[in-house]
């Protein structure tokens, strides 16, 4: 788990492409906005790239989550924001390495919690182009004045790394950090309500499949009726021409 003790944390807003940082504000000032204390200006009626970054001594980055936000016409964010900026930081796996060992990443691509995936974002840019390495330039540049007294650990333990025993332990501690002890859920719970809602998913599945079988047989059917209807006419046809081809012989 990080301690934040001692550490900055700051939210910078991209441009469209995210090539380069527009607004570099702290943390504090990011929630007075989620509040709708404060307009975000600038980026009225869009979707915003956005970065939550940990910041430790050197003004070195530490710890990184993409993440977009929506803004209305006034310029203020959208109330049902509900993203779990410092959950998904915790639990952030190993991202790209800024000089001082790699930092904690969470993307849409990497996200702890698959559910919140589609609330952040990817980029395909590499090496320098990549928003972690625009980000980093950017708190260099200390715009906003930080003064981090502190940093963190740069290993990072990966999931990979734990036996069976120490990754359910690892993710009931995790759920009962994101939960409290009141809203407490095991591990076996939540694999019952999995395996429950991949049954009646299968189920509406195989439901849905056997629909559109059954109308593909019954439209089967009627093409092969109006074939049968389109002979008969040709047929019909073909005595018809032939009686009148005898008659025509006749003298």
């Amino acid at each position: 788990m990080i301690d934040y003790n001692g550490l900055e944390k700051v939210v910078v807003l991209f441009d469209h492409d995210a090539s380069n940082v527009v607004a570099q504000i702290r943390f504090a000032e990011f929630e007075d906005c989620l509040k709708r204390k404060a307009p975000v200006e600038n980026f009225a009626a869009t979707t915003v790239r956005a970065g939550y970054a940990i910041v430790g001594s050197g003004l070195a980055v530490r710890g990184i989550v993409l993440f977009l936000f929506d803004v209305d016409e006034e310029g203020r964010i959208n109330p049902n924001f509900n993203i779990p900026l410092d959950y998904l930081m915790q639990n952030a796996g190993a991202g790209p390495d800024l000089g001082n060992g790699p930092i904690h990443y969470a993307s849409r691509a990497q996200c702890p919690v698959p559910w919140h995936a589609s609330n952040l974002w990817e980029s395909s840019e590499e090496n320098e182009g990549h928003p972690t390495s625009v980000l980093q330039r950017s708190i260099w540049r200390n715009r906003i004045g930080l003064k981090p007294a502190a940093d963190i650990p740069c290993a990072i333990r990966e999931f990979d790394d734990l036996d069976c025993a120490e990754r359910t332990e690892f993710m009931q501690q995790q759920l009962t950090s994101a939960l409290g002890e009141e809203g407490r859920v095991s591990v076996q719970n939540l694999v019952m309500q999995h395996k429950k809602q991949f049954a009646l998913a299968k189920k509406k599945f195989r439901s849905e499949m056997e629909k559109q079988q059954q109308n593909y047989l019954e439209r089967m059917r009627e093409l092969r009726d109006e074939i049968q209807r389109l002979k008969a006419a040709v047929r019909t046809e073909q005595e018809s021409n032939r009686a009148l081809q005898e008659m025509m012989r006749r003298p």
